[in-house]
């Protein structure tokens, strides 16, 4: 019999509506799953020393750790960017499959970026802050309107696609880059292609939908920041490490952009939390994707890609 570990999941209490997703492993696999609050590294070890399989979602594993997992056959991430988490080509050489899952919470991430877009456009949250302090005032909560800002998006993906739908229905106008061009979007949507530099440069709003990739690192760079708008709004809900997070403090810090709502950042869980406290900035702790839909989806495209994939590293599987 296999070993199955969630490291970082509370599956069994957190999942309660979805566990049918595990009826594939579990005729053939011991499942052992723990709460998702960090540990010990030593701790970690004695914990994943003897799977086959890890499935997780939010420790990062470093090569040093992985060299001492000598059983372990499959990493399994609990979502798309998987490799911020582990280095695919160390896993590669070593044996160790690495994989992510696609398209299982695309419309919960979509509509969190415009769920954040909306609320940092009017003010919500700094409305929230002043009112928390007693104070009524109206002091910077002057917003502006979707159906009268033109939205640059970066990446139009599964994920970005649907914000630019969303962005359009509202009536603003949606300029997009991305490697390719999409002739529905262009055509049936009413969106515009154009160079990431124009698209910096004319957006009221621009919202991060790119995958990331080595070649994805930093490409949102302090070159591309300077040239947004005074009055704009950065939203990133994609991966922190597309985004040269030092250059987008300073323009924060400076005034040089108006405001950013952030959920994904370099260390998570974070740790230090100086930029949740800038008072243009919206943050939360990587909760685009978090509904009770895209969990489902997540924890079966999961199993489904495990049982699907042990055979071809020989592991014995029925």
């Amino acid at each position: 019999m296999i070993k199955v570990v969630f490291p970082d999941q509370a599956i069994f209490e957190e999942y309660i509506p979805y566990l049918d997703a595990l009826k594939p492993l579990e005729r053939n696999a011991e499942i052992i799953a723990y709460s998702e609050a960090p540990c010990e590294k030593e701790e970690r070890y004695e914990r994943l020393k003897d799977a086959d399989v890890i499935i997780f979602g939010v420790h990062k594993f470093d090569n040093e750790f992985l060299k001492r997992l000598e059983k372990l056959k499959m990493l399994q991430f609990m979502g798309v960017g998987y490799a911020t988490f582990a280095d695919p080509e160390f896993c590669e050489k070593s044996g160790i499959l690495f994989m992510g899952v696609d398209n299982y919470g695309s419309n919960a991430v979509a509509e969190y970026a415009l769920a954040q877009m909306l609320s940092l456009a009017r003010n919500v949250v700094a409305a929230d802050r002043y009112m928390r302090d007693g104070k009524w005032v109206y002091t910077n909560l002057e917003g502006i309107e979707i159906s009268d800002s033109t939205v640059g998006i970066l990446g139009a993906g599964n994920i970005g696609c649907l914000v630019a739908k969303k962005l359009r229905a509202l009536g603003a106008r949606v300029i997009v880059n991305d490697v390719f061009e999409s002739e529905e979007l262009k055509n049936e949507v009413g969106v515009e292609y154009a160079p990431i530099e124009e698209v910096f440069s004319k957006s009221d709003i621009i919202s991060v939908h790119v995958k990331y990739l080595p070649a994805t690192k930093n490409l949102v760079s302090e070159k591309l920041i300077k040239l947004m708008k005074k009055e704009a709004l950065f939203i990133n809900t994609s991966r922190s490490e597309i985004v040269d997070m030092e250059a987008l403090t300073d323009a924060l810090r400076s005034g040089s952009i108006k405001g950013a709502a952030i959920d994904v950042f370099d260390d998570e869980p974070l740790t230090d939390f100086s930029i949740c406290r800038l008072p243009n900035v919206q943050t939360s702790p990587h909760i685009g994707y978090f509904s009770g839909k895209a969990k489902g989806n997540c924890l079966k495209k999961c199993v489904d890609q495990v049982v699907e994939k042990l055979p071809l590293l020989n592991i014995p599987f029925h």
